[in-house]
């Protein structure tokens, strides 16, 4: 299965999102954090 995120994900990783005790990794949130801050940089018109 492929799911699009703005983080790295492995197998065991999937069954913890959205279910009992929901969490991310701390080293995956930093790295959403910055996809999404490039993402934005990026878009910026200004």
């Amino acid at each position: 299965m492929f799911i699009a995120s703005a983080m790295r994900l492995h197998p065991d990783d999937l069954a913890r999102l959205h279910g009992t005790n929901e969490r991310l990794k701390i080293d995956n949130y930093l790295e959403m954090i910055g996809f999404y801050a490039e993402l934005i940089n990026a878009t910026d018109q200004n």
